[in-house]
């Protein structure tokens, strides 16, 4: 019997792999396709593992372990057994139990059991990057797990392939190479993301009415990412146009986050500039979570936000005029896990101060 993807939170997982796409910055691309992966599918413990010469991990990314647990392993995985088998064949492998496949060669000492076991790749145009690994969900991945997961792989595919022709923009457009980029990314990046929203329409036929609707609205966040490279070559080949600002940015996103919905989003921003690439990535997926969070669940008809820098801190709060909740009871999806994740990453601390009847303020105050 061919398992169905289970729709609760599923409004905002759709929601955390459109972050995967949206991300500038490789390394935190990495990161979320990681920490997306496990939280949707209840594994225990999840990597990316980027491909090197020789068939071997260059690079590995991994959540579930503390520091102790690795420090006891001693190195982490350079490629060899199961997660060998996944390097050469480049194809998903679904397993109730790693020690049984033939390929397995153990764990060295000090490594944590693991059992069920998940392994996708992960594939940046015609290239695979890497492979996402995940292992140890109670009772074992099913089809529905794989289907989601080849899913998030194919967002982080297209995502990558986007960083890394942004880092190219980067290390190139000052010596003239500008439009050959900008011809680079419409005919690779945009055909590769036309073809994820074809997939993932296909996807949506394999679920319920409700889910669908929702896989269907991450197609719509897609075209939105689309539009805004179509924005890039548009940038790139007219090299004498104003930047936009910090302000500016902020308000587009805020704009088309409220356009869905019957409720005004307004921002108070008094931080002429923000500093660059990683830092302004997670500091706008912060506030795109909160938002998108009162938005979504709140029911409110009017969002505030205001960002100020006051003694060396960046403080961000979004305030809303909705139903509210009681922040201690609330179970943690992967809208309030990942708006942590972001937060933590920039070394800050999150707050959240809600009753029922009074709305809600979240408050992220970041080192700047």
């Amino acid at each position: 019997m061919t398992s169905r993807l289970d729709n609760r939170d599923i409004f905002e997982l759709m929601s955390a792999a459109t972050t995967i796409v949206e991300a500038s910055d490789l390394e935190a691309i990495l990161d979320e396709l990681v920490a997306t992966a496990v939280k949707a599918t209840g594994a225990r413990y999840g990597a990316l593992g980027v491909t090197g010469g020789h068939g071997t991990l260059a690079e590995f990314h991994h959540l579930g372990m503390n520091p102790e647990m690795v420090a006891r392993i001693g190195h982490l995985p350079i490629g060899r057994g199961v997660l060998g088998t996944l390097i050469r064949t480049g194809e998903t492998l679904r397993l109730d139990e790693i020690s049984e496949h033939s390929d397995s060669v153990g764990f060295p000492a000090g490594h944590p059991p693991m059992g069920a076991f998940l392994g996708v790749p992960v594939k940046a145009g015609e290239q695979v990057y890497g492979n996402l690994y995940l292992t140890d969900k109670p009772g074992g991945f099913d089809e529905a797990d794989q289907a989601l997961v080849e899913g998030l792989a194919t967002l982080a595919g297209s995502a990558i392939n986007t960083a890394k022709l942004n880092e190219r923009i980067n290390e190139l457009a000052i010596v003239g190479e500008r439009e050959r980029i900008a011809r680079d990314i419409h005919d690779s990046i945009i055909q590769d993301l036309f073809g994820l929203g074809l997939g993932l329409q296909g996807l949506a036929m394999r679920i319920d009415a409700r889910a669908a609707h929702e896989l269907n609205a991450t197609v719509d966040r897609i075209d939105d990412v689309i539009t805004q490279l179509r924005s890039l070559i548009f940038d790139l080949s007219h090299p004498g146009r104003i930047q936009e600002t910090a302000h500016g940015s902020m308000k587009r996103l805020l704009d088309r986050l409220a356009e869905p919905y019957d409720a005004t989003v307004s921002l108070n921003m008094t931080v002429d500039e923000l500093p660059e690439s990683r830092f302004t990535d997670d500091l706008r997926h912060v506030v795109q979570e909160s938002v998108s969070n009162a938005l979504r669940h709140s029911g409110a008809r009017r969002v505030t936000v205001d960002i100020d820098a006051f003694n060396e801190l960046l403080v961000v709060s979004v305030t809303d005029d909705g139903t509210g909740f009681d922040p201690d009871s609330v179970v943690r999806g992967l809208g309030l896990g990942n708006l942590e994740a972001r937060v933590h990453r920039l070394d800050g601390e999150l707050s959240i101060r809600s009753e029922h009847g009074t709305g809600t303020v979240v408050e992220a105050r970041i080192p700047f």
